[in-house]
């Protein structure tokens, strides 16, 4: 089982809206879909203050507690501390079903 005390981090889930452009790419405006406490878990030797200053991408993981019946899609991303990620892979804890973990990746 999971600590609740290591959900100490807010983080939001978007779609984006239906809407392409003369190109056909998407373009549709992105609205918040969930907002969740998640566990946030970096890269060794702190990824992210490592990609900020060069302004590379950074792979983060968020743990966070969910019912059974939703996963993300890499249609979605997360915001997290002003930061956009887009969303990788989702998948379940496999000793704590009710646990996802979910990769996000970033270009700071």
């Amino acid at each position: 089982m999971i600590n609740a005390g290591r959900l100490d981090e807010k983080i939001t889930f978007q779609t984006q809206a239906a809407g392409n452009g003369s190109r056909g790419e998407r373009n549709g405006a992105w609205s918040n879909y969930k907002t969740v406490y998640a566990e946030v878990i970096e890269g060794p030797g702190n990824e992210l203050d490592r990609a900020r200053q060069k302004h590379e991408q950074a792979s983060i993981l968020f743990r966070i507690r969910e019912p059974k019946s939703w996963l993300p899609d890499s249609k979605m991303r997360i915001v997290w501390d002003d930061i956009t990620f887009d969303v990788g892979a989702a998948y379940r804890d496999p000793e704590v079903r009710e646990i996802m973990i979910v990769t996000g990746s970033a270009i700071l």
